[in-house]
């Protein structure tokens, strides 16, 4: 009996001190390579969040000034033309509308025969930081050029968009 007791607590095996050394070394190793891959995929999801904050407000304000150049029928001789911060003032036979910047925000103001409307195109975290009208004129028609460049105010990130519109109402 004294034998079979002795035997059954050789048995018994415990981990040894390299053992336990080599299983955190990995535990370690592993744990590194799986935080470097989360912060990765951490600073390219806001990456790509900032860049499409950036589009998405680009594309309002180039889309809603688009909209308006089109059915204007003359851009005023007071509108700041060639010059960042530019204001744009837009005529047809109902309304008159103005973009200009005020505070890194793009406004439009619209003035009717019922009063004047006043709103924010950008806003939130993206700032527009360069705003410029350029009038062309030919023969034929008139049509605006219109550089915008939107900053997204926590990282600093610029982008710069162009669009030259006609005026439909000129030609």
């Amino acid at each position: 009996k004294f034998m079979y007791k002795h035997n059954i607590q050789r048995n018994k095996r415990a981990y040894t001190l390299v053992e336990l050394v080599i299983y955190l070394a990995l535990f370690t190793i592993l744990s590194l390579v799986l935080s470097n891959i989360t912060i990765s995929g951490y600073k390219a999801y806001k990456t790509v969040r900032v860049n499409r904050d950036i589009t998405e407000q680009s594309s309002l304000a180039m889309e809603y000034i688009t909209r308006t150049i089109r059915s204007a029928s003359d851009a005023s001789s007071s509108s700041t033309f060639d010059t960042s911060p530019g204001v744009l003032i837009l005529t047809n036979s109902s309304s008159t509308t103005t973009f200009n910047l005020s505070s890194g925000v793009l406004r439009i103001s619209e003035t009717t025969a019922g009063g004047t409307t006043v709103g924010n195109i950008t806003g939130g975290n993206i700032s527009v930081s360069y705003l410029m009208f350029e009038k062309i004129v030919t023969a034929k028609s008139q049509a605006i050029k219109t550089v915008l460049t939107l900053t997204q105010s926590a990282t600093g990130k610029s982008e710069t968009f162009y669009m030259t519109t006609i005026l439909r109402d000129s030609y």
